[in-house]
């Protein structure tokens, strides 16, 4: 699993890492600001973002990231606000990790977003499938 880490503070981007660090599977990346990210030419499967980055708010971030790869954002904060909780859905995160979460919620939280992306690779095989299927059904009727 690749997994590019958005965290401008060097601190909660060493805990994050040392977190996964021993996890069999994972590949982190990290960079400090939405505009690294996505000037990055990698392939990722999940991005974690944090909440508050110096050059963009959390919606800004998950709306760039989403647009510029399709792949399932967890928001990353040190903030259990309901109200930051419900806005990072809102604005297309797949879930909302805490800076204090354990290991076991860190990697559940990371494989449950991989199964979104799992998802989202089979329903654009499945769209593009059902395209290729209508364009023959027109090309026989014209």
């Amino acid at each position: 699993m690749r997994v590019i880490l958005v965290e401008d503070s060097d601190v909660n981007a060493q805990q994050f890492e040392s977190t996964v660090r021993d996890i069999s599977g994972i590949v982190l990346h990290r960079v400090k600001l939405l505009q690294e990210a996505l000037v990055e030419r990698q392939d990722y499967d999940i991005a974690v973002v944090d909440l508050y980055l110096p050059d963009s708010s959390a919606e800004e971030t998950v709306a760039a990231i989403e647009q510029f790869w399709p792949m399932p954002v967890l928001v990353y904060s040190g903030s259990d606000s309901p109200e930051w909780t419900i806005a990072a859905g809102r604005s297309g995160a797949v879930g909302y990790l805490l800076k204090s979460s354990s290991q076991e919620q860190v990697v559940a939280s990371l494989y449950c977003a991989l199964g979104q992306a799992l998802r989202l690779a089979a329903a654009s095989e499945e769209q593009q499938k059902l395209r290729e299927k209508l364009l023959r059904q027109l090309a026989r009727i014209t």
